[in-house]
């Protein structure tokens, strides 16, 4: 199959992003805007009956990094929890804390925590909300919480970001005060495309495993290895949302009254399991700790029918692949300096180029094979390699092409077996089995046709609805779509 030449046609590219923590801004989609129907948390409902006046919170949000990936949305969920808490769960307003993008530096979320733990009274909850980016510490045993400042490099890391074992310990200073950690970020060392967290070679892959305080309960948004992203179909993080909501009513499951954490969390990863597609966001207590107890009483609201969103985003990918051409390299930009004939690398990397040049220009060639040929260029010393700098973005490029490439082709192999059940289903009408397939023809449109029999069953599907026709798509579980042995491109340091 000709896979990528199609695809070159259409135009389809992604552009290469670096930095700290979870990118969750233009590849982090997982349904278009316009299949959602995800309800506003902005207008709040009205005071609980038993209102929190013991309780303390601050809420921090970075949308806006001075150095690092933006996390559109950020902001907006920030808004919500401190109207929610305040306006409808009771949390003095003079208790709580709020902290936006440059005010959150190492020193203000420190100094905020602090008087939260003055304010809060024995007997209540301490809130800690935080909406940014994690990373982990180089030696494994701790994560840090990113601040508005940093810099992608080790140091500044450090310097400028908060320890989780740091913060546990001054929220757990009160007796009598139960602690809630809602981490909206994630600590696997990596962005949401695959690329690590910091800029090649300056600190490796560290997966860690967040701490459990003594008594603070701690919710994290993905497990130790997965990426918390965005909320499929909108541009807010998708946990503190889908947490907030569950708060409201979405996650009563046994409506009596009163939201557990478990029932929270249960909540946001049931949701992003059935509505994220091609990545795995797994929302979790950190230790278990703390599952049976009250979050939040209920106001009875009903949250969003996920079952018909998933069904109206038939056609979900967590990556959206940018619509921006990737241009051939014009040679003059890779020409270097003068040739040193003591280096013998100097021919090596002109004949690696050549080769690269030369598959960049093959439409036959697969995204692999290309990210392979640019990624062995860069490999070679800097000193006696004037191609390094520009392949090495191309390597990557291609790599996040590469990958989104596949994850958006497993995404339509699982979305149409689940068109397929549906089609099947008796008391669906053929209207909504023909809308079901449009949204699967739209949401695959940038895929060609001639290339996957699963977008040409799905036309003939539509086609036969409109004339009035049943419709039946065949079973393709066993036509192999993303190529085996495909060169591997590697990391490059």
């Amino acid at each position: 199959m000709r896979i990528f030449a199609s695809l070159a046609m259409l135009a389809l590219a992604t552009s290469l992003t670096a930095g700290l923590g979870c990118n969750r801004g233009r590849k982090d989609v997982a349904l278009r805007k316009d299949a959602t129907n995800w309800p506003s948390l902005t207008d709040v409902p009205p005071r609980v009956a038993n209102p929190a006046l013991r309780d303390a919170a601050i809420v921090i949000a970075i949308e806006d990094y001075q150095s690092v990936d933006d996390i559109p949305g950020a902001r907006a969920n920030a808004a919500d929890w401190v109207k929610f808490l305040t306006k409808t769960q009771g949390v003095p307003e003079t208790n709580t804390h709020l902290l936006w993008n440059v005010e959150a530096t190492r020193e203000e979320i420190l100094d905020d925590t602090r008087r939260a733990v003055e304010k809060v009274s024995p007997g209540g909850r301490l809130w800690f909300v935080f909406i940014g980016h994690g990373a982990p510490k180089k030696s494994g045993d701790d994560a840090w919480l990113i601040g508005a400042d940093v810099r992608p490099t080790p140091d500044s890391v450090a310097q400028r970001s908060v320890a989780q074992s740091e913060l546990l310990a001054i929220l757990e200073g009160k007796e009598g005060v139960t602690p809630i950690v809602v981490l909206d970020a994630c600590f696997n060392g990596k962005t949401s495309t695959g690329t690590r967290v910091m800029e090649a070679g300056l600190q490796d892959l560290v997966f860690v495993d967040l701490k459990a305080g003594s008594k603070a309960i701690v919710l994290s948004a993905s497990k130790k290895d997965e990426y918390a992203g965005s909320l499929p179909g909108m541009s807010r993080p998708a946990f503190s949302y889908l947490l907030l909501g569950a708060m409201r009513g979405w996650g009563d499951t046994n409506k009596d009254g009163s939201v557990t954490v478990q029932e929270a969390v249960s909540y946001s990863r049931d949701a992003l399991g059935m509505l994220l597609q091609g990545r795995q966001q797994t929302p979790e207590i950190v230790g278990g700790i703390g599952g049976d107890q009250q979050l939040s009483i209920s106001v009875g609201e009903a949250g969003p029918d996920l079952t018909e969103m998933r069904m109206r985003g038939a056609a979900a990918n967590d990556l959206e692949i940018n619509a921006d051409t990737l241009a051939v390299p014009d040679a003059a930009m890779f020409e270097g300096g003068q040739v040193n004939f003591s280096a013998k690398t100097d021919m090596r990397a002109e004949k690696l180029y050549a080769t690269a040049l030369e598959r960049q220009k093959d439409e036959e060639a697969l995204p692999e094979v290309r990210a392979s040929s640019w990624c062995e260029l860069a490999r070679l010393g800097e000193v006696t390699n004037p191609y390094r700098v520009q392949a090495l973005k191309m390597c990557r490029e291609w790599q996040i092409f590469a990958r989104a490439l596949r994850n958006k082709e497993t995404s339509m192999a699982n979305d149409y077996e689940y068109l397929r059940d549906y089609l099947t289903l008796v008391h669906k009408t053929k209207d909504q089995k023909q809308a079901a397939c449009s949204a699967f023809l739209s949401g695959y449109s940038d895929l060609a046709e001639a290339d996957y029999p699963h977008i040409k069953n799905v036309r003939r599907a539509q086609k036969a609805l409109q004339r009035g026709n049943k419709a039946k798509l065949p079973s393709l579980s066993d036509v192999k779509i993303v190529p085996t042995g495909s060169p591997s491109a590697g990391a490059v340091q």
